[in-house]
């Protein structure tokens, strides 16, 4: 296998179809078991975490990911071809003339066409003279390849290509700060200085010093020593994690790089989701822009003005990107949307949402019949016959 060279530009649907690599056929049945595989270990190993040891077959998780890695390195591939094919078309140059929600308006000769900000932004890397406010500048040239009549892409051969969402230049975002509350850290006084003991060799030098005059300083009681040491030093928020609290790191930016640009935003709504599938639906929270194994802040505001430059507040975002988001991914249910409360704060800086969840209801279910639901501190997606027989699980303890 290891002389195949796994590259198209989509799923073959036969084998006449598969032109690259040295031997078609078994690529062709290659990209297929994959896919068949990835299907039946899914559905076994959550036949397994419904049934527990009466499932019938348990796949391992070790199963899961390597079928996962194939398919995502196959993913891989086909991007670049692609991108390699892209650069091939006919090419064009344009100018910006508009930018609005999140939407660029180019002319091309005679013609006016849109492209998204996720589209232009998602491969090529423009160089900083191009850039204003987080967007290219209005007026500017672009230099474009046609798809068809008003398809445009931008030219992947002139700026050069970047799968690495880690790549993105941030903007500053710290406008808005200015409608969060400050989050303050609760702990007694002693464990503030456990804490400060783990991060002491990670504190600024100077800060440091500052840090020592304050313990030492004998006209200050212990709670005016933690009220300054919480104000000068950002000390890892301990949220740990558990049936009824998750945290996420990001709004936008998957685990996995390579997964689509609204996998991230359909994650946090899973979450919110199988926090309310649960047998007794206690009250929950879900902890946005704080990373699971640092404990540190994340600069969400830095995402948010990037993404979304328009947007002057908090409340702007939430209200035309957030909450629409959720209302769309789970079929408009207004229970659930009355159920959560968004709460922004500001710490050291940086923006954190904690988004409280309390609903007490019938299942839900989110698009495309997925299922999510909380065992314990994890998350799982049960879809078709499983998601069936958890719908009536979860509602047996519904009065």
């Amino acid at each position: 296998m290891s002389n195949i060279n796994y590259t198209w530009s989509r799923a073959p649907n036969n084998k006449n179809e598969v032109s690259y690599g040295k031997e078609p056929d078994r690529v062709y049945l290659l990209y297929h078991s994959l896919r068949r595989m990835s299907k039946k270990y899914h559905q076994t190993s959550n036949l397994y975490k419904l049934k527990g040891k009466g499932g019938s077959y348990r796949a391992t998780i070790i199963q899961e990911n390597i079928i996962e890695i194939f398919l995502e390195q196959l993913n891989i591939k086909c991007n670049s071809l692609n991108i390699n094919i892209m650069c091939k078309f006919q090419k064009f140059i344009g100018e910006i003339t508009n930018y609005t929600n999140n939407v660029y308006t180019i002319t091309v000769g005679d013609k006016s066409v849109t492209i998204p900000y996720s589209v232009m932004h998602k491969y090529p890397v423009f160089p900083t003279s191009m850039m204003e406010s987080g967007h290219l500048k209005i007026g500017g040239n672009i230099h474009l390849v046609k798809k068809d009549e008003q398809t445009f892409y931008p030219d992947h051969e002139t700026y050069g290509i970047s799968n690495s969402q880690e790549q993105i230049h941030y903007v500053d975002g710290s406008y808005l700060l200015k409608d969060a509350k400050p989050l303050k850290l609760e702990c007694s006084f002693n464990e503030l200085l456990s804490k400060l003991s783990n991060i002491m060799p990670s504190i600024p030098e100077g800060k440091r010093n500052e840090v020592l005059q304050i313990l030492v300083n004998q006209d200050l009681r212990d709670e005016e020593k933690q009220s300054r040491l919480t104000s000068l030093v950002a000390f890892p928020l301990d949220f740990e994690e558990s049936e009824t609290l998750e945290k996420k790191k990001s709004i936008f930016t998957p685990a996995n790089r390579f997964k689509d640009e609204n996998a991230q935003p359909k994650e946090i709504v899973e979450s919110i989701v199988a926090m309310c599938n649960t047998s007794e639906q206690k009250p929950c929270k879900l902890i946005i822009g704080i990373d699971d194994k640092t404990n540190l802040t994340n600069k969400l505001q830095d995402e948010i003005a990037t993404r979304y430059p328009n947007m002057d507040t908090i409340d702007e975002f939430q209200n035309t990107f957030l909450i629409p988001f959720i209302k769309s991914y789970t079929y408009n249910n207004p229970l659930l949307l009355s159920s959560l409360k968004y709460n922004w704060y500001s710490y050291h800086g940086d923006l954190v949402l904690i988004i409280d969840i309390n609903y007490k209801g019938a299942p839900i279910v989110c698009k495309g019949g997925i299922l999510p639901y909380r065992c314990g501190s994890s998350k799982h997606c049960v879809e078709g016959p499983d998601m069936v027989s958890m719908i009536v699980k979860l509602s047996e303890n519904i009065d």
